[in-house]
This record gives C-alpha cells, sequence and structure tokens, in this order.
C-alpha cells in the first residue's frame, strides 16, 4: 500500500510518496528520485519491486506538490529551476533524507536511486547527503558542478546510456576524473546502444535521442539491485 507523506521546507509543500517493505523485519530505507516528470506510475511500479527486495521506498517529490508538469514546457522550466541552484538542491537533498530516516525509524542511513534529473539527484545525495551512504543513477544527467569534497565511506553506481544525446563524451570524462579525486567507491556502466530514458518502457522518441531498450533496462535492473545488496 502507498502512502502520501507531505513535508514541508521552507514553506513549501512536498507530498512524498511511501511504501513499506514486504518480507523483512529488517527494513533498509531508499529513496527514489524521479524524472523531470514527476512521480508516475512508472515511479509507483518500481517502489513496489524495490518494497518486494526488502526497502522502504520514499519516491521524492523533488518540485513541490503545486508544480504543473503537465506538459514539455511546464517539465522544462521546472527542471531549469532546480538546476539554477544547486546549493538549494542540496539543502533540499539533505532535508528529504533526513526526514525519510526520521520516519522511518530504522536506521541512520539511507540509500538512494533516481532516473533522468532524479539521476543527477541520487549522485548530488550521494556526494552531498551524510546521511545517504549509496546511490544508484540511471541515465542521469551528468553535466554540474564539481567543487571538491571530503568523502568517506560511500558508493556510487552510474548506468549511462552509450547512445544518450544528453550525456556527452566531456560530460564523461569529467564525471570520472571528478570521482576520482575523491575516496568513494565508483562504477560507471556505459550501455550499449541505449538512448536516454532506456530503462523506462514508455520513452518513444527516438528522434529526440530517447527511447526504452529492454536489454538496458533487464542489465540495468541487475546492476541496480546487485550494487544495493552490497550495502555496508
Amino acid at each position: 500500500m502507498t502512502k502520501i507523506i507531505t513535508q514541508t521546507i521552507d514553506n513549501l509543500k512536498f507530498s512524498h510518496q511511501y511504501v513499506h517493505a514486504t518480507n523483512t523485519k529488517t527494513p533498509k530505507t531508499l529513496l527514489l528520485y524521479p524524472t523531470w516528470a514527476g512521480i508516475t506510475e512508472f515511479e509507483q511500479k518500481t517502489a513496489h519491486k524495490m518494497a518486494d527486495l526488502g526497502w522502504n521506498v520514499w519516491i521524492i517529490d523533488v518540485f513541490g506538490q503545486d508544480t504543473d508538469l503537465s506538459d514539455l514546457d511546464n517539465r522544462r522550466r521546472a527542471m531549469n529551476k532546480i538546476l539554477s541552484d544547486y546549493e538549494q538542491l542540496q539543502k533540499r537533498l539533505r532535508a528529504f533524507a533526513k526526514f525519510a530516516l526520521q520516519q522511518d525509524e530504522n536506521s541512520g542511513y539511507a540509500s538512494v536511486m533516481g532516473y533522468c534529473l532524479g539521476g543527477l539527484c541520487a549522485i548530488q545525495s550521494t556526494l552531498w547527503v551524510e546521511e545517504v551512504i549509496q546511490g544508484v543513477s540511471l541515465h542521469g544527467l551528468l553535466n554540474f558542478p564539481k567543487p571538491a569534497i571530503s568523502l568517506q565511506n560511500k558508493s556510487l553506481l552510474i548506468l549511462n546510456g552509450a547512445s544518450d544525446p544528453m550525456v556527452s563524451i566531456d560530460d564523461i570524462a569529467h564525471i570520472r576524473d571528478y570521482l576520482n579525486t575523491m575516496n568513494i567507491d565508483w562504477t560507471f556502466v556505459d550501455l550499449g546502444h541505449a538512448m536516454h530514458s532506456f530503462a523506462i518502457p514508455d520513452a518513444n522518441s527516438p528522434e529526440r535521442g530517447v527511447a526504452y531498450l529492454l536489454s538496458a533496462d533487464r542489465k540495468s535492473w541487475y546492476y541496480l539491485v546487485s550494487f544495493l545488496n552490497t550495502q555496508k
């Protein structure tokens, strides 16, 4: 069963969705960051799959509950607003993680995962949020500020589409170089022939470089689950 749980940050309300773990007495906390379309049936199905694997899953409302995401232009404006202020984004990501852990009351740490914009949020959470110990980005955006950070005991998996037009060769080189400056356990996987949104079944705009790819979806799910199960 999915619960709607509201959080207020700086007078802005966020409507998260929560799915409790099944078949376990020792659930772990997972924050799931959605695409620029916000929380959809895709994220809900993913959350239930992860709950069946023993995770308390928080599908995070990154935009705020009154944000209009009804069309591409509105989504673009909402995403650009978030990406225009990384300090504000990092502040929100910290607040989301602390809130989820306070509600769960079962551990002092969380894992994160996300798709597209949510993939970028997963990377940022892993790098900047103390309580997040590991993260997985699936076809996430990689072009973001890269200041020096001192990290300990963090793990990051980036699952990238080798044919994603939204991730350049320079983006890949810069993120690899950046992560190599840190004391962090990181893995970068390029999935052959995969475009942006390769894990989202409804993605079907190959002319824009956005398309679902079954083989990449299956591989990325295997990598995702295997990686998260190595949690310290």
